[in-house]
C-alpha cells in the first residue's frame, strides 16, 4: 500500500473537523445522562436490585435492573410511586428498590412531597452502612410516611439501612406496617422527628427488628398496638429510642402478645422508657435510664431478665407494676433511682431472683405472692402500704 507524500491541507482541515464535530457530540451525549449511572454498581447488570434510585442536585434518576434509565424527574414521589407500580401489578413478584448514595452530600437525602405505600413483596435497601440514605418527608399535612401492607399470604417485605425524618407537628408516623399477617424484616432504620410515632405496628405480624431506632418523636419511638404472632414472634434486637415526647417503646392493648425486646436502650424519654402491656411480653438485657417518669411501667405478663435501670427521678421508680403479674425478675440491676420497684395493689405473682443493688421497694396492701430470692447481699428495704417493715436478708 502506498502512503502518500504529503496531504492537502483541504483534505486535512475535513479530517480535523470531522473529528471534533464526533467529539462535540459524545460530549454532548455523557453531559445529558446522569453521571451516577458510571458508578452506582447495583442495577447495573441483570440480577441487580429491580430499581436503582438515586439523586444529583434537585433531580432524580431510577433504572431498572438492566441498567436503563426508566424513570427521571424533580419529585421524588413521583418516581417511587411509578417504580412500585411497576412491580406491584397483576403477574409481578415484586422486588428491590435500591437508593443509591450520589457523591455529593445532597445525593444522600430524598426529599418527599407526600408518603408512600409500600405494595407486598416489594423492599426498600439503601446503599453501604454508617451512611444511610436518608428519605427526608417534608409534606405538610399529618400523613404517615412510609405504610407497608400485609398480606394473609404471608407476604415478604425488607426495610433495611435507611434514615427517615420528617417535620415536628406536621408529619404523622415514620414507619408503619399494617393489615394482617406479614412478614416484615427491619435492619438498621432509623425513624426520626415525626409527628406521631417513629415506628408503628398495628395489626398481627411476623416481624424482626434488628438495630432499629427512633428520636424526637412527637409521642412514641415505638408503638404497638392489637400486635400479635400466629407465625411467629416479634423480635426487636438492639433498639436505641431516646429523646421522644412521650415513651421509647408503648404497647399499647392488652391483646398484644408473643413480643420479645433483646438487647437496646431506652433513655430519656419524655414519659417512660417502655411501656409494657399484655403476655407474654419478654425483655432481655434491656437498659431503661434517665427517662422523666418511670423507666419501665409493667402492667404485663413475662420475663424481665438481665435488664438495668437506672436514673428514675424523684417519686419515680426503675420499675413499676401495675397491675402486672406472673412476671419474673432475674438477675436485672438497678442503680441511682428515687426508688427501685413499685408493686402496685393488683399486681401478683411476681418473682425477683439474683437482683443487684435493689433498694427500695414499695409493696401495696393489696398485691399477691410476691417473692425475692438471691436478691443483693446488702439486702434490700421493703415498704408495706408505705410502712418500713424489714430489710431483706433472703440468701
Amino acid at each position: 500500500m502506498k502512503v502518500p507524500k504529503q496531504v492537502s491541507l483541504k483534505k486535512a482541515s475535513v479530517i480535523i473537523l470531522s473529528m471534533l464535530l464526533g467529539f462535540s457530540f459524545v460530549l454532548y451525549v455523557l453531559a445529558q445522562t446522569p453521571t451516577a449511572t458510571y458508578y452506582i454498581g447495583p442495577g447495573m447488570y441483570p440480577g441487580g436490585p429491580a430499581y436503582t434510585m438515586w439523586r444529583e442536585g434537585s433531580n432524580y434518576f431510577a433504572k431498572d435492573e438492566n441498567g436503563y434509565l426508566e424513570f427521571s424527574g424533580t419529585n421524588a414521589s413521583d418516581i417511587i410511586i411509578d417504580c412500585m407500580d411497576q412491580l406491584s401489578g397483576t403477574g409481578t413478584e415484586g422486588g428491590v428498590i435500591y437508593f443509591g448514595i450520589n457523591q455529593a452530600a445532597s445525593g444522600a437525602i430524598f426529599v418527599f412531597t407526600h408518603g408512600f405505600t409500600v405494595p407486598t413483596k416489594v423492599s426498600l435497601i439503601g446503599q453501604g452502612y454508617g451512611r444511610a440514605p436518608r428519605l427526608s418527608f417534608e409534606q405538610s399535612d399529618s400523613s404517615d410516611c412510609i405504610t407497608v401492607l400485609g398480606s394473609a399470604g404471608g407476604a415478604y417485605t425488607r426495610i433495611e439501612n435507611l434514615r427517615i425524618t420528617g417535620i415536628a407537628g406536621t408529619t404523622g408516623s415514620g414507619l408503619v406496617v399494617t393489615t394482617g399477617v406479614h412478614t416484615v424484616t427491619l435492619k438498621d432504620v432509623q425513624s426520626d422527628n415525626h409527628g406521631t410515632h417513629g415506628f408503628l405496628f398495628n395489626g398481627s405480624y411476623n416481624i424482626k427488628a434488628y438495630g432499629i431506632g427512633a428520636s424526637n418523636n412527637g409521642v412514641d419511638g415505638i408503638y404497638l398496638i392489637n400486635a400479635t404472632s400466629t407465625v411467629g414472634e416479634l423480635y426487636f434486637w438492639g433498639t436505641h429510642s431516646k429523646d421522644n415526647t412521650q415513651d421509647g417503646f408503648e404497647i399499647g392493648s392488652a391483646n398484644c402478645s408473643n413480643i420479645v425486646f433483646v438487647g437496646g436502650t431506652f433513655e430519656t424519654n419524655g414519659r417512660y422508657g417502655g411501656f409494657a402491656r399484655g403476655a407474654p411480653i419478654n425483655l432481655y438485657g434491656v437498659k431503661f435510664e434517665a427517662n422523666t417518669d418511670e423507666g419501665l411501667m409493667w402492667t404485663a405478663d413475662g420475663v424481665i431478665s438481665g435488664c438495668y435501670f437506672q436514673g428514675a427521678p424523684t417519686n419515680d421508680y426503675g420499675l413499676y407494676f401495675s397491675t402486672g403479674g406472673n412476671t419474673a425478675v432475674l438477675g436485672s440491676r438497678f442503680a441511682s433511682n428515687w426508688k427501685d420497684v413499685n408493686i402496685d395493689s393488683a399486681s401478683h405473682n411476681i418473682f425477683f431472683a439474683g437482683a443487684l443493688n435493689l433498694d427500695d421497694i414499695d409493696i401495696h396492701a393489696s398485691s399477691e405472692n410476691v417473692t425475692f430470692a438471691s436478691v443483693n447481699p446488702y439486702g434490700a428495704f421493703a415498704y408495706w402500704n408505705g410502712t418500713h417493715i424489714e430489710e431483706l436478708t433472703l440468701p
